[in-house]
């Protein structure tokens, strides 16, 4: 049954920003150069969305890696500890692997560097909207 699938070639992938994050402990500043979120475009078909809150982490080795967009669940009450629950799941694997590629050229072309926050990244992230928006 192919017509459920896209092809692969059909799907366009675009970074939109990075928004790093203060590196605030000790410990992480010890293992991380830089780390934040960020967020892409894709385009399959026509349609049109973003993924936003996307996790990178850069080592000072140079490695990266991501985490999709996820909640924390937990619910004390019920004994159920904090995990990680994915906000978004790519059935086809190669999809997930395709964004992170992306997201690596972009990380490896502009070299996004920790930031040192006034405020958190979330007010800066609604600023930048509501000037899009007007």
């Amino acid at each position: 049954n192919s017509s459920k699938f896209i092809t692969m070639n059909q799907m366009k992938i675009s970074v939109i920003d990075f928004y790093p994050e203060e590196i605030r402990t000790k410990k992480d500043a010890a293992q991380y150069h830089a780390k934040g979120t960020c967020e892409v475009s894709i385009v399959v078909n026509g349609l049109e969305f973003d993924i936003r809150n996307i996790t990178y982490r850069i080592e000072r080795n140079g490695k990266i890696h991501f985490k999709p967009p996820f909640r924390i669940h937990s619910n004390k009450k019920d004994g159920i500890k904090p995990k990680l629950v994915p906000s978004i799941v790519f059935r086809d694997p190669e999809i997930w692997i395709r964004i992170n590629g992306c997201i690596r050229e972009e990380i490896e072309r502009i070299k996004p560097e920790p930031k040192n926050l006034k405020s958190h990244v979330q007010l800066d992230f609604f600023k930048a909207n509501e000037q899009k928006i007007a």
